[in-house]
């Protein structure tokens, strides 16, 4: 109970994405295009992903949104974790599967920190990969996103 409740090791990635996840659901419906967008798999018989924000345009995705935690205190969980969503994008992309539009909004540790540094790398493997990234508390660039801007 101590471990939970004082150290509170429940604060996963996951736990941290799923709460940008929800920050992200309230800021498209607050704009009344929530409906829009919906939890969908993205991708090919051999490989496939499943995105939380995807807004479909006659039965094909039109655009993707995939909020992602990359403010851990560890330089290696950063480039892990970032590098696995890299991957996932490069692989979709090589098959066609994942339109134009992608955006990651994303949590990024202190600058200045060496944790920081493996931040910028994997937004810089993101933008390699055609990936449009934005801070996640940056509202208006998420919004500009989803109205085609």
């Amino acid at each position: 109970m101590f471990d939970h409740y004082i150290e509170r090791n429940f604060v996963t990635k996951e736990y941290q994405e799923r709460l940008l996840e929800n920050d992200v659901r309230r800021l498209l419906f607050r704009a009344k295009i929530g409906a829009e967008y919906r939890r969908e798999k993205i991708g090919t018989d051999d490989f496939a992903v499943n995105f939380p924000f995807v807004c479909m345009a006659d039965g094909q995705a039109a655009r993707v949104i995939k909020p992602l935690y990359l403010a851990q205190g560890d330089s290696t969980k950063i480039l892990t974790h970032g590098g696995q969503w890299v991957d996932k994008v490069r692989r979709l992309r090589k098959r066609n599967a994942l339109p134009a539009n992608v955006l990651f909004p994303v949590t990024a540790p202190a600058m200045n920190s060496k944790p920081y540094e493996a931040f910028e790398e994997i937004r810089e493997d993101l933008l390699a990969v055609a990936v449009r990234v934005v801070p996640a508390n940056d509202e208006n660039l998420i919004l500009q996103f989803v109205a085609g801007a």
